[in-house]
């Protein structure tokens, strides 16, 4: 059979002081540092927070919460900030955006339902 005994994941410094951190992240941010977008549309109800705080708690980080470089907003994980705060975490794993989330062209975003016949055809040198 298989004899290789399987690698040890590094422990990050957030594991001492909580959840182990089982996704990828750029940085350790205090989590008083963390703006939420008061443009979210989603609202999550204190029974889903404190049942994902317990996700956290027991499973780790799985997903980081994702910051706008450009204006600090979180752009994706406010319930997962939510979460921390129930925990009573003091840093949190932070990961920027690698790519745009809208198209150039007008702010259009791709849906399932969008019709590409009306789209813009792409042109060289833009």
């Amino acid at each position: 059979m298989n004899d290789r005994k399987p690698k040890k994941r590094a422990a990050s410094p957030l594991e001492a002081s909580g959840p182990a951190v089982n996704c990828a992240f750029d940085e350790l941010v205090p989590l008083e540092k963390l703006v939420p977008n008061q443009r979210n549309p989603n609202q999550h109800p204190e029974v889903q927070v404190r049942l994902l705080a317990k996700v956290i708690a027991h499973q780790g980080w799985r997903s980081p919460v994702v910051v706008s470089k450009r204006s600090g907003f979180i752009v994706s994980g406010h319930g997962r900030y939510e979460a921390a705060k129930v925990l009573g975490l003091t840093a949190v794993p932070v990961g920027l955006p690698r790519t745009l989330l809208l198209t150039p062209m007008s702010g259009r975003t791709w849906s399932p339902t969008t019709d590409w016949r009306n789209w813009p055809k792409p042109t060289a040198g833009r």
